[in-house]
């Protein structure tokens, strides 16, 4: 099958007025405030930890009811689904920049193709500084993800189409259990790691992140997880719902996302299904790899519900405040996301407040809730100046050197 190339798809896209424009892009900016705070309270709950978190030596898992309750909430409505959420919108706005910068042509400094590679390089090394603070980072892995979308935007269709189906299956995850791949090993173990973030010293943190981080995100990503391949497989789908259109049929037509909502209650119920017969220990590494690939699919399948619902009603209420509190920290989800991270971990670790122990994890997702609002406040003062947030600014200057702040009209 003939490439499809960036050039001719955007001749092809259909005229859409302007104001309608403009309300699709508030639509996918609150979705993405939607996903930032899931993923921030995600971490909250986790009290922003990398790896286990309870067990001999380590934190006391909580057992009153609300404590109990809490963590179901979270584990139900927001974990996974908001980075799958943010995957999705990673792939989709990939598309749409660089439709942006074909537009703009002779205006850049440089060709789309090196524009956006200066994009990933920064953003990866936002990456490495953001791993300082919380190794849970995936920043990096967008970067690389990136890449590989700027190799894969002129392949054709289907080939995008198997590639992303083969990656969202777990493929690879299965080739190298078959294989029997070996597993990185980290350098600390989880309570000295643990002591090392209730200590003072921010720098011992920052080593404890690197020494004990790396190897475990990357076991995260590459290995019986595999949330590096299904998080590939996400980025192609959201480019090819912005290459057709996909997401502009979404908001425009509600029965698309009823259906959409429907579909993933099916997902959800053959998942759930198939896991009821593969708990338990014992298993092979193959019905390890079943088993990880319908938790997979019962992420995605809750995450399509829970897409279609907040579709759904960000069209009816587009004005509710909450609603306009997300898409401003949409506009600025970098921001955000590091935002969160600063002080997420200053107010747990030993280095800032010192709260990990002292709170129960009702606490801590309550507090969540404040440092997120405490976040939209600051940043709405922001946009009222300025277009972009303080870090998508430093980041636009830093690959186009000579671009200052540009104000808010």
């Amino acid at each position: 099958m003939q490439s499809l190339t960036l050039a001719p798809q955007v001749s092809r896209e259909p005229q859409v007025p302007l104001a309608r424009q403009h309300s699709r892009i508030d639509a996918l900016d609150a979705l993405r405030g939607f996903a930032v705070l899931g993923m921030f309270l995600t971490h909250m709950s986790e009290r922003f930890i990398a790896g286990p978190r309870y067990g001999e030596g380590l934190m006391p898992a909580p057992t009153n009811i609300w404590a109990l309750a809490t963590q179901s909430a979270v584990d139900l409505l927001l974990r996974g689904k908001s980075f799958t959420l943010f995957s999705l919108l990673f792939g989709l706005s990939f598309f749409l920049q660089m439709q942006s910068a074909s537009r703009l042509g002779a205006s850049l400094q440089w060709k789309p193709e090196v524009w956006f590679l200066r994009r990933m390089i920064i953003l990866f090394g936002f990456g490495l500084l953001h791993h300082l603070f919380w190794p849970g980072d995936v920043l990096t892995l967008y970067a690389v993800g990136g890449l590989l979308l700027l190799a894969a935007q002129r392949c054709s269709d289907r080939a995008l189409l198997v590639a992303a189906a083969l990656l969202l299956l777990g493929v690879p995850r299965l080739m190298g259990l078959w294989l029997g791949m070996p597993q990185g090993t980290s350098f600390l173990d989880q309570a000295t790691y643990l002591a090392v973030l209730e200590g003072p010293s921010l720098t011992q943190v920052f080593v404890a992140n690197y020494l004990h981080g790396w190897p475990i995100k990357l076991n995260h990503q590459l290995g019986e997880a595999g949330r590096a391949y299904q998080t590939l497989g996400l980025f192609v789908i959201g480019f090819l719902a912005a290459r057709h259109g996909w997401h502009e049929r979404l908001l425009s037509q509600p029965r698309r996302l009823r259906r959409l909502v429907a579909a993933g209650a099916l997902a959800v119920a053959v998942a759930g299904g198939g896991l009821l017969f593969l708990q338990g220990g014992g298993l092979s590494n193959s019905m390890q790899a079943l088993r990880r690939g319908l938790i997979d699919l019962l992420n995605l399948g809750s995450t399509a519900v829970l897409l279609g619902i907040f579709l759904v009603c960000y069209l009816a209420w587009p004005r509710l405040a909450l609603m306009r509190t997300l898409s401003i920290v949409g506009r600025a989800s970098l921001t955000s996301y590091c935002l969160g991270t600063l002080l997420g971990t200053f107010v747990l670790y030993g280095w800032g407040l010192g709260l990990m122990r002292q709170i129960e994890l009702v606490e801590t997702v309550v507090l969540g809730l404040a440092l997120f609002a405490l976040q939209a406040g600051l940043l709405f003062l922001w946009l009222r100046r300025f277009k972009q947030g303080p870090l998508e600014a430093l980041w636009r200057r830093l690959v186009e050197p000579g671009c200052g702040l540009q104000r808010a009209t």
